[in-house]
């Protein structure tokens, strides 16, 4: 059985599918968008995820940051946020959002630095900037 929120998949949940699945229209479009993305993009790989928790998790995992290590984000956000840091074993920093946009207010983002701080996390609510 494929966990609900297992990420990332590995070997184990992909032999676990049927072979007519990993060949069906659906994945092989993926492969394809993927290749050509990467072409574009002039890298080697490129991965499509379904979910932007997964994407989030698999960027903050891509870091190599250790347990523990801080990653500054937004009080104010979608929960998700908060639980992809805590499921990667990070400890989440909470900054103030900026009154009228709801974005990351960066002056407590600088006073929230310290040499745990790996990372920043960054969304822009409703459509702000």
């Amino acid at each position: 059985m494929i966990q609900r929120f297992a990420a990332p998949i590995g070997r184990k949940e992909i032999l676990a599918l049927p072979e007519r699945y990993l060949k069906s229209e659906a994945v092989m479009e993926v492969s394809r968008v993927e290749r050509e993305l990467a072409n574009y993009l002039s890298v080697k790989h490129v991965l499509a995820f379904d979910s932007g928790r997964t994407s989030l998790l698999m960027a903050l995992r891509a870091l190599n940051l250790n347990r523990g290590d801080e990653v500054i984000v937004p009080a104010y956000t979608c929960g998700i946020v908060f639980e992809v840091v805590l499921r990667a074993e990070l400890v989440p920093i909470f900054v103030d959002a900026r009154p009228g946009t709801f974005n990351i207010d960066p002056t407590p983002v600088s006073k929230s630095i310290t040499p745990k701080t790996k990372a920043i996390i960054a969304v822009h609510m409703f459509g702000y900037f």
